[in-house]
């Protein structure tokens, strides 16, 4: 079986003591591929400007996240385009959690849930779950960011919780209005 989505993790600082049991439970599942940013030549201490500089390069618009390491998480809304070499081939594109737990079934239950009917997967009801999302890998899902005031919130070194429920700074801008917004 060819895994069928790719989720990206993002994270600051040293790997946390859980992470190879994750990598290598995440390495087991066949629908499923999974990354973690940035890559490991990226000097410790220099993740951020790393994706500031990437962000910067590939979405055209000035990113100045701060050192939060829940900033970065503002930037999830972009990856499909941000990271769209690291999607290629895949019908769907994410980001996930280091300290989720992914069930043994995760194959058979993404069986079930990536399906024609649905163009984002989402664990919440009211909001976007930040933790773990899956969205079709369409050139108008991974563009969607750009109905938002993205070039704002990128260059603003606080974290918008953009990629959740966007309750701060910017009331009524989240990336879950924006998918709501477009039908999906």
């Amino acid at each position: 079986m060819t895994a069928r989505a790719k989720l990206l993790s993002a994270w600051i600082g040293d790997k946390p003591p859980w992470y190879a049991k994750f990598q290598s439970r995440m390495d087991k599942f066949q629908t499923l591929d999974w990354e973690c940013l940035p890559h490991p030549d990226v000097p410790r201490g220099r993740e951020m400007a790393w994706f500031n500089e990437l962000g910067t390069r590939q979405l055209g618009t000035p990113c100045s996240k701060g050192q939060s390491i829940n900033a970065i998480c503002d930037f999830r809304p972009t990856f499909g385009e941000m990271f769209k070499e690291e999607y290629d081939g895949y019908e769907w594109w994410g980001w996930c959690d280091l300290d989720l737990l992914f069930s043994d079934r995760t194959d058979e239950i993404l069986e079930e849930l990536l399906t024609p009917e649905y163009d984002v997967v989402s664990f919440k009801r009211k909001y976007l779950s930040g933790c773990c999302v899956f969205l079709r890998n369409t050139d108008a899902i991974c563009n969607l960011f750009r109905s938002d005031p993205y070039q704002q919130i990128l260059a603003d070194d606080r974290y918008h919780v953009w990629d959740e429920s966007g309750y701060r700074h910017l009331p009524g801008v989240s990336f879950w209005n924006a998918i709501q917004r477009a039908g999906l």
